[in-house]
Order: C-alpha cells, then sequence, then structure tokens
C-alpha cells in the first residue's frame, strides 16, 4: 500500500495518471521528478560546494548551515544528489505535507495541545461536539489549504437545519474551528483564521429559539430558596462541605477558584480574599482525573485575578475552617493534599434541597443568583465584572437574571444624564423652581 502510495505521488508530481503508465515509464517519471526537485533546491540554494573530508578520501558535497532556510546544520554527504535531497525534504518536504493536512488531522493537532491548557471537562466537550456534529461532515476529510467560507457555512447549515441543535451547540461548533484554523495558522497551512474573519449570524437564526427572559429566571434559586437553605445550614452543625455550599451561597465566585483558595490568600485583618488560581481536573492516562492547581482562572483572563472584600457571613466560615484546617494548605480541603471534591460537593446541596423542598440546581447556579442579586441592587456592572472575574462586561450580563436590565429609566435619572436637577419645595408644587443645568 505505501509503494502505490509513493507511485501516486510521483505520478501526480509529473502530471500523469497511475492508469496511464506502465513500468518501463516509472524510471523516467522518477528521473524527472529528481531533476525537477534539483532545479528547486539549486535556484534557492546554489550548488552544493565539492571539498574533502578530513581522513576521508573521495570528494564530499555539502550545504552550510543556513538558519534562515531552516537549514540548522551542515549537510554533507559523497553524493551530490543525496545532499540534495536532503536539502529539499527541510526545504519543502514538511511544507508539502501540511498541504495535505485535513480537517480532521489539524483538529486532532489542536485537541492535543488544548488538553493541556483546559480542564478534562471542557475538553470532553469539545471532542463530544467534535465526534456528533463534525467527524463525519465532508469538511472533517477535506484539506484545510482547500477549505474556503462557503464550505464552512454549508456544513454548519447542514448542521443547524430546521433548528435541529440550539446555539448553545453551535457556538462550541465554531469555537473548535476557530482552534483548527488558529493552529494551521501556527503551522503555516494557512494565512488567516478564516472562521474568525466569518459571520454567522445568519447561520445562528437557524438554530432553536434561545430562551426566553422568564425561563431563564426559572432556572436559577429564588430568595426564598436561598434563605431557607442558609437558615438550615447555619443552625446545623456543619463539616467541610455544609460550609463550602454556604461560603458560596454568598459569594458566587467559581468551584475551581473556592477549591483553590489557601489560608494566604485570606486576610482575617482587613477581611480580603485574593482569587489568583483555581484547581481543575486534568485526565491522565485513558480513564484517571486528577486534580491540578494552575496558576490562573479561567479563560487564562488578566481580569479573572482579582481582590476583593469578602461579606461578613464568609469571613464567619473562614474563621471556623480555620479551626477545622488551619494547619491544611487548602482552606477547604477534606482528605489528601486536594481540597473538596465539586461532585460530592453537589451532592450533598442536592440531598440538601430536597430535604428542604426547594428546587435543586448544581452549586454553579449560585454565582448566577449572586450576580442578579448585585444588579438588583444596582452595583456598577464593571465592579460586578471584577468580583465575578469575566473577561468582559457582557460574559457578566450574561449570567444576569434579574429583572433590573428590563427596566426603563425614570424621569429624575433621564434628567441627570441629560445634565438637569429637580429642586423642588416639599410644601407644594406653588413653590417649585425651574429646572437648572448643572455646569
Amino acid at each position: 500500500m505505501k509503494i502505490e502510495e509513493a507511485l501516486k505521488d510521483l505520478c501526480r508530481s509529473a502530471n500523469i495518471s497511475l492508469d496511464e503508465i506502465d513500468a518501463s515509464q516509472i524510471g523516467e517519471i522518477m528521473r524527472k521528478t529528481i531533476r525537477e526537485k534539483e532545479k528547486k533546491v539549486v535556484a534557492v540554494l546554489g550548488e552544493p560546494v565539492a571539498t574533502q573530508k578530513s581522513g576521508r578520501e573521495g570528494t564530499f558535497y555539502r550545504y552550510r548551515r543556513n538558519a534562515a532556510k531552516g537549514i540548522t546544520k551542515d549537510i554533507v554527504r559523497k553524493d551530490r544528489s543525496a545532499v540534495i535531497q536532503e536539502a529539499y525534504q527541510i526545504l519543502y518536504g514538511e511544507a508539502e505535507h501540511l498541504k495535505e493536512m485535513t480537517v480532521s488531522d489539524v483538529f486532532k493537532e489542536w485537541y492535543e495541545g488544548r488538553t493541556t491548557k483546559k480542564s478534562s471537562k471542557t475538553c470532553a466537550m469539545d471532542m463530544s461536539f467534535w465526534n456528533a456534529h463534525l467527524r463525519d461532515t465532508e469538511l472533517a476529510g477535506m484539506k484545510l489549504a482547500s477549505v474556503r467560507a462557503e464550505h464552512i457555512e454549508e456544513t454548519l447549515d447542514d448542521i443547524c437545519n430546521d433548528h435541529r441543535i440550539a446555539r448553545s451547540t453551535l457556538n462550541p461548533l465554531i469555537t473548535i474551528l476557530k482552534g483548527i484554523w488558529s493552529k494551521g495558522v501556527s503551522k503555516g497551512i494557512v494565512d488567516i483564521n478564516l472562521p474568525k474573519n466569518m459571520d454567522f449570524r445568519e447561520i445562528r437564526l437557524n438554530t432553536k429559539q434561545p430562551k426566553s427572559e422568564v425561563q431563564k429566571q426559572e432556572e436559577v434559586y429564588r430568595d426564598d430558596e436561598i434563605n431557607e437553605l442558609r437558615d438550615h445550614l447555619w443552625l446545623k452543625d456543619r463539616d467541610i462541605y455544609d460550609n463550602a455550599i454556604l461560603f458560596l451561597s454568598y459569594l458566587g465566585v467559581r468551584i475551581a477558584e473556592m477549591r483553590a483558595l489557601t489560608w494566604d490568600d485570606y486576610d482575617p485583618l482587613s477581611g480580603e480574599i485574593r482569587i489568583t488560581h483555581e484547581i481543575v481536573k486534568r485526565k491522565k492516562g485513558n480513564k484517571t482525573y486528577v486534580d491540578e492547581d494552575v496558576p490562573h482562572t479561567k479563560g487564562y483572563a488578566a481580569l479573572g485575578q482579582r481582590k476583593f472584600q469578602l461579606p461578613t457571613p464568609c469571613r464567619m466560615i473562614l474563621e471556623q475552617m480555620r479551626m477545622i484546617n488551619g494547619d491544611k494548605k487548602y482552606i477547604f480541603q477534606s482528605e489528601g493534599i486536594y481540597p473538596i471534591n465539586p461532585n460530592h460537593l453537589n451532592a450533598r446541596l442536592k440531598k440538601h434541597c430536597k430535604h428542604l423542598g426547594i428546587r435543586y440546581f448544581s452549586s454553579h447556579k449560585f454565582r448566577f443568583y449572586w450576580i442578579s442579586r448585585a444588579y438588583e441592587l444596582r452595583i456598577d456592572e464593571r465592579i460586578i465584572q471584577m468580583v465575578a472575574g469575566h473577561a468582559s462586561v457582557e460574559m457578566t450580563r450574561k449570567y444576569n437574571r434579574s429583572t433590573h436590565k428590563r427596566e426603563m429609566l425614570t424621569q429624575t435619572q433621564m434628567d441627570s444624564i441629560a445634565g438637569f436637577v429637580h429642586h423642588r419645595s416639599p410644601s407644594s408644587k406653588a413653590n417649585e423652581k425651574p429646572l437648572k443645568r448643572i455646569v
């Protein structure tokens, strides 16, 4: 099979079909191919220099080291043709191989690199989306260098046909395609990240309709449910998991960030906490997942590393945790060298919700509740974004489940923005003063 493929490549380079030749022509095709390769190399590097090698008889041929051309060391061979062929492989062999790489081939390389940067959960979702929607498409088998924008659009249109998938599925597919082309750019296969420069608005219209605001509000804890859960936990004898649930309900940080909190991150005098890293699960081997403390927050966002004041209930919880875990590195460390297990935490939360007869949502929904509550209190959304650790305020808005964002500005607020203020007498409208302009 390898011989047949080599012959096909040979014939392709000579613009001849394999079915059109016989054995007597193969030698001439090979010689012609070699001559063409020699011309390309000589045009770039010139003729190899004939030289004598110390202690060796006969003439040797050499190309000197040329870092600009990718030749990292001298190429010295007894045969002129051999030295030219080796130089050709360095100059063009890899480039020709890259041109043959398919979208699927590049995805594999991109995915391997992604596993070293993202959590195992994120990588597993990427692979799941690829296998379910992109792996068996015609696009996946195309050479990356030959893919055009219309090929990507046709593939995604077919996937979304008749509103079969939601935007929450389409967006990860677009992210995967952008990642593949980003890898292609870094390898020199393509010049631009094609999906990154495309407009997918028309394709998104063909997905399932997003959830309404009412539906979104129903998918987060209500005030009465949060209060009932908190009252229940405050009145019971709490272990590490109960304290962690209570802590998250007041603060809304990511679970991975809470797990990574150490005593060095907390200043009991000022009540400030620093969020600078997280603990994620990474896949090692075929089935083993291990905890790994990484020196960044989600998405490597610079704004993800922050410091802020803890609410009083959280400070009380940490004082209790100091009595329980004061000799350990991590604040919420249970057994072993790493903190509590997120799955066990959610299982405990589900048990409490069932006992209280309230709806259960995962602990990540505490983050939605906290951000929504901050919006309801009219806190500046840039401050909310900073405490939440989002890279952009647009992401913070996606977490908002309050009605605040849909309320109209009052007359007084509109006048204030316009640069005018009302001066009213508390006694009667008769004493009302005219509007004055703010200088």
